[in-house]
């Protein structure tokens, strides 16, 4: 089988676990026998070009991640633009490759208009939802679909007017469609965990209901493996510098500790625009906690040689963060996690069993986690260990291929 893989970003250029996550899959499809190509965009493409691209395609423009004040302000010559251009680079590469599949996987920043215009295509089309980009707010900000359901200046009111009296609005929406979300076909699509479904329906989209999840494989390159459990109170911290995955929490807690006479440190590895990176680095600075806390700079692709460093990772989101990986990761190379009850991470761990568990956005629950932590007598040896072996046994990426194949292929004509 032909399968077209539509994403955002892909490695060695990615931004996030679910990333690198759709490479490994891309990599297991193949084995499997399927004939596999990757649609995605120029996102951080250096001048001499990615060197390992073969049947990788970096064609798409992403647009910015725009404020509200920065959305009013565009002009329909500049939504239309990356549209024009995205469509382009679709209807190529469909017509070049005949895919007997497409599959949608990591959707921020890239025009929705694509999505229906998949769906109209008549090529069976399949979700890995794992993200937030289909709430009701990520969604609208998508600047073309914006552009025609909330600019509603008098320049405007007016263009769309003169557009629909000529038919020019009509032809625009053939190639570029403006739609619902509700209006995309889910029926060969899957969830990352049923905390994201839940997200969804409460945002509105009850059509997502019926779509089972199926929770997201990753197979690590773990070229060493954490062995030696002790107490040396280092403590590590990992992900995007938002509001939601809350770095702020780890920092009061740290704090906290200090205060009380527990010697802790903590690394941050954040990834984020300088201004966030600016932004943590005077919130250490004015808690006093220069000492305790660094930020650590990585580049992407190497974390992984650092989890077995440290004691524990700290799991601070507070977003109902869908299926973070990056605790994946660090559980399946064997670091006790301490993680908030968020999104769909909870799902797979059992407190005190597999890992350690406290209340999202609750300083105090935190600093409470890591001293039951920093009590335990192996030094969270058996946490570890049992929650690497359960994620080995029920989350392996053969797994989750197998389930694909009863959650898609099977529904696909021969």
């Amino acid at each position: 089988m032909k399968i077209l893989i539509i994403t955002s970003r892909y490695p060695p250029l990615e931004a996030s676990g679910h990333d690198v996550r759709c490479q490994q899959v891309a990599e297991a499809l193949s084995v499997c026998g399927h004939r596999l190509q990757v649609l995605t965009s120029n996102y951080r493409v250096p001048p001499g070009g990615v060197s390992t691209d073969k049947g990788v395609y970096r064609e798409f423009v992403l647009s910015a991640d725009l404020t509200d004040e920065q959305l009013s302000q565009l002009s329909y010559q500049d939504v239309y633009a990356i549209d024009f251009e995205n469509a382009g680079a679709l209807d190529d590469r469909l017509s070049r490759f005949s895919p007997d599949l497409v599959m949608v996987w990591g959707c921020d920043l890239l025009s929705k208009s694509l999505l229906m215009r998949l769906q109209q295509s008549g090529v069976p089309v399949a979700f890995d939802l794992h993200g937030n980009w289909l709430q009701s707010e990520a969604f609208d900000r998508d600047p073309w679909q914006w552009w025609w359901k909330h600019q509603h200046s008098f320049s405007a009111r007016m263009r769309k007017s003169m557009m629909t009296l000529t038919g020019a609005r009509r032809r625009a929406w053939a190639k570029l469609p403006v739609y619902d979300r509700s209006e995309l076909d889910f029926s060969l699509s899957w969830l990352a965990s049923e905390s994201l479904r839940e997200t969804l329906v409460k945002d509105g989209l009850q059509e997502i209901s019926p779509v089972p999840f199926v929770y997201s494989a990753l197979k690590p390159n773990i070229t060493e493996p954490k062995r030696h459990y002790t107490h040396t109170g280092r403590l590590m911290w990992a992900g995007r510098l938002t509001e939601g995955k809350a770095p702020g929490l780890a920092l009061e807690a740290i704090s906290e500790l200090n205060k009380i006479g527990e010697e802790v440190s903590l690394d941050i590895y954040g990834m984020g625009e300088p201004y966030e990176r600016k932004a943590i680095r005077e919130r250490i600075n004015e808690m006093g906690l220069q000492d305790s806390v660094e930020m650590v700079a990585i580049r992407s692709g190497e974390i992984m040689k650092h989890y077995a460093n440290y004691d524990a990772l700290l799991v601070t989101s507070q977003c109902d963060d869908p299926f973070p990986m990056t605790p994946v990761e660090a559980m399946m190379v064997g670091l006790p996690c301490i993680v908030s009850i968020d999104g769909g991470l909870p799902e797979i761990v059992d407190d005190g069993q597999t890992a350690l568990l406290y209340e999202r956005g609750n300083s105090q629950a935190l600093v409470a986690a890591i001293q039951r932590f920093l009590g335990l007598s192996d030094a969270g040896a058996g946490l570890a260990v049992e929650c690497r072996r359960n994620l080995q046994q029920k989350y392996s990426m053969q797994a989750y291929i197998d389930k694909l194949q009863d959650v898609v292929f099977s529904k696909l004509p021969l």
